[in-house]
């Protein structure tokens, strides 16, 4: 595979960070394996049910998933957007999954 290291880097570094620092249950999940052709990255953390609404706004600059957090742990709400826009100039197929009480970030290289 062919990319920038860099911003590859980012985009890793900000979806295990943020699965870290947000996950209710103190679980974290990453996997990787190979479907097909494709290889495919999944990280998995716990999810307050509450913040399961209004989820389509999550890859939008400075939109905060869980309002009551503070912004010493929350931080500026800039990840995800930057991780967006990483994955697109790879043109990589991303997205996410919310199932009961997890939610899943993915991406298919």
């Amino acid at each position: 595979m062919y990319g920038d290291k860099e911003g590859l880097d980012t985009v890793l570094n900000n979806l295990i960070t943020n699965a870290i620092k947000y996950t209710n249950n103190n679980e974290v999940q990453i996997e990787i394996f190979k479907e097909n052709n494709n290889v495919i990255f999944s990280i998995v953390n716990g999810l307050e049910k509450s913040s399961g609404e209004n989820l389509e706004n999550i890859w939008d600059p400075f939109y905060v998933l869980e309002k009551s957090r503070s912004k010493e742990l929350s931080g500026t709400g800039l990840g995800l957007s930057i991780v967006k826009k990483i994955l697109e100039k790879h043109n990589l197929n991303f997205g996410f999954n919310v199932k009961e009480d997890k939610i899943e970030f993915y991406i298919i290289f």
